[in-house]
């Protein structure tokens, strides 16, 4: 398995890049407003930074499009680690910040990150490495 990040250089890469971007963008969006009153109730009285998913959503993109994989398992292995580990580190850090959320919070969303890394990262070795 080769990680690379040269992104600007390669017109698939870059590529690569939207694709996984418009990817998420959509699932996330979907995944927000389907669960917003059930999970996420405790965030609608709060300012949120409409911004920073973007920039969120771009680096978590850019994480997936690295792995340059030989075979699916590699894809299997690494957007689950990958999103595992990255949601892992968010939401407990969100939670040390604001308990508002609850322990639940923490392993359906947890979850959902490593099942939304699974489905783009399975996408784009579909469309792209296959």
């Amino acid at each position: 398995m080769k990680i690379t990040l040269d992104i600007c250089v390669n017109k698939q890469k870059l590529l690569k890049l939207l694709c996984a971007y418009v990817f998420i963008i959509i699932i996330d969006v979907c995944w927000f407003y389907s669960t917003r009153g059930l999970l996420y109730a405790h965030l609608n009285n709060k300012n949120f930074n409409y911004i920073a998913p973007f920039f969120v959503w771009l680096v978590m993109s850019i994480s997936i499009i690295a792995l340059e994989p030989k075979k699916y398992e590699e894809v299997v292995l690494y957007t689950l680690s990958l999103g595992f580990v990255l949601y892992m580190f968010y939401n407990l850090f969100s939670y040390i910040v604001d308990q508002s959320g609850g322990i639940g919070v923490i392993f359906y969303d947890t979850l959902y990150g490593m099942t939304l890394f699974f489905i783009v990262g399975s996408l784009i070795w579909l469309i792209f490495d296959k």
